[in-house]
């Protein structure tokens, strides 16, 4: 499917595309969408700008897209699919493609399995050592509040307990505790996402280190 045929398919199936996306899931579908280098937090901010409700987010979202290469198009189909909202691909793009294309063989929920593996590469939501180091660099004097809402371990006195040995283990050490807590939570939790780690950040007013952890 050509790039001109994808954003055909957007504007003419702008109002449903829009009804059917979760909102819920809006703000994971923005973090995947900077993860894979396809929108940046300027961009985020001018969709909700003037307060504005995820109704018109979306629409400005598939504005934006409808400008965007067929690759990137591709790759946001791929993050539907990953976020539970496959049946918006599979009900608006792929019908649309076969009675555009009259083609069965090639539309988008055939080849999620190719799609993906070229949107790895730049759609990764894994966490790295360097999103690790990043973060004890710029915040360090901060994980203590960090370690709660990750959570580090479910439940405040299992939390409280982990945080009281980390800091035992390098007192005064404060980027140290940061890497350990990190460390010890990236490899046990099983929310231990970078998008949820970026979201945490947000909430505990950390918007510039969230930003540059996702463009790393």
């Amino acid at each position: 499917m050509g790039d001109q045929c994808y954003k055909d398919i957007l504007e003419r199936n702008r109002s449903s595309i829009i009804d059917d996306i979760d909102s819920d899931k809006l703000q994971d579908i923005y973090n995947d969408l900077r993860s894979a280098n396809i929108m940046q937090p300027s961009n985020e901010e001018s969709f909700k700008a003037g307060g504005v409700g995820p109704t018109i987010q979306k629409g400005r979202l598939l504005d934006f897209l409808r400008r965007r290469p067929k690759a990137d198009i591709e790759i946001f189909c791929c993050i539907l699919c990953k976020r539970g909202d496959a049946h918006v691909v599979k009900k608006y793009i792929n019908k649309d493609y076969k009675q555009t294309e009259n083609n069965n063989s090639n539309n988008i929920c055939n080849n999620t399995e190719s799609l993906s593996a070229a949107a790895s590469n730049t759609m990764s939501d894994d966490i790295t050592q360097a999103h690790i180091d990043h973060i004890a660099d710029t915040m360090a004097g901060d994980w203590k509040k960090l370690a709660p809402k990750l959570p580090l371990k479910e439940g405040v006195a299992k939390c409280t307990t982990a945080i009281k040995q980390i800091q035992t283990q390098n007192p005064g050490d404060l980027q140290q505790q940061c890497v350990d807590m990190l460390t010890e939570w990236m490899t046990s939790a099983e929310n231990a996402t970078k998008s949820h780690l970026c979201k945490c950040l947000r909430d505990m007013g950390k918007k510039k280190t969230a930003n540059e952890v996702e463009q790393m």
